[in-house]
């Protein structure tokens, strides 16, 4: 297992989300926000995804497919909720 694959995977994320912030937490492990603030990925070393949803755990993924993490992400936070509009 590479040590890499959470840096690969956070560099993915970064140019297919640029407007989320990332920050670097350790060697090979990273912060993904959105800007929103709703969203926040914790990436270890070995590419592990730890998905948090204000506040709450909301999923751990082993080494996900950068495209499909981020088109899951496109749909998280762009589907309509109840009582907020998106104009």
């Amino acid at each position: 297992m590479s040590t890499f694959l959470g840096a690969r995977l956070a560099r993915a994320l970064r140019d297919r989300l640029p407007d989320w912030r990332t920050e670097s937490t350790g060697i090979g492990a990273f912060d993904v926000m959105d800007p929103a603030g709703v969203w926040q990925l914790h990436i270890d070393p070995a590419g592990t995804v730890d998905l948090v949803r204000r506040g709450e755990p909301a999923g751990l993924l082993r080494a996900p497919d950068p495209a499909a993490l981020v088109a899951f992400l496109d749909v998280a936070t762009t589907r309509k909720r109840p009582g907020v509009s998106r104009r």
